[in-house]
């Protein structure tokens, strides 16, 4: 398994280093109410997950829940969780790995938001050998 062998710098551009002759994989994916698929792992690939994250904000009345997670057929993997209370609250959910995480083929990443008064946004960033 590759490693991550460096950080990511403040300012205009940003490095990553020991990731020469790779191709990062950045996904997004906005939801009010709905489920979208962010990003399915390519068959025959493995992803490797650097970052991840989850932003939203409820409206008006709000009270339900979002996540980002990887799922397949018959179980989550991985889970970010945001939790509503009142009106006009917001928050986020990430997650920063120390070394990239495999994710298998198929594996499919998920946002969704329960609640027509909260929108989450979804983000993730990594590559596929």
């Amino acid at each position: 398994m590759s490693r991550l062998a460096g950080t990511l710098s403040q300012g205009t551009q940003p490095f990553i280093y020991g990731l020469s002759g790779k191709t990062l994989i950045y996904k997004t994916a906005t939801v009010t109410n709905t489920t979208v698929n962010v990003y399915t792992v390519t068959s025959g690939k493995i992803f490797y997950l650097v970052a991840a994250g989850l932003t939203y904000g409820i409206g008006a009345g709000g009270t339900s829940s979002c996540a980002l997670q990887i799922d397949d057929a018959s179980n989550i993997l991985l889970e970010l969780i945001g939790r509503g209370g009142a009106a006009g609250e917001s928050g986020l959910a990430g997650l920063s790995n120390q070394a990239p995480y495999p994710i298998a083929a198929g594996r499919v990443f998920q946002v969704y938001s329960q609640d027509a008064t909260l929108t989450a946004i979804a983000w993730i960033i990594g590559w596929e050998d």
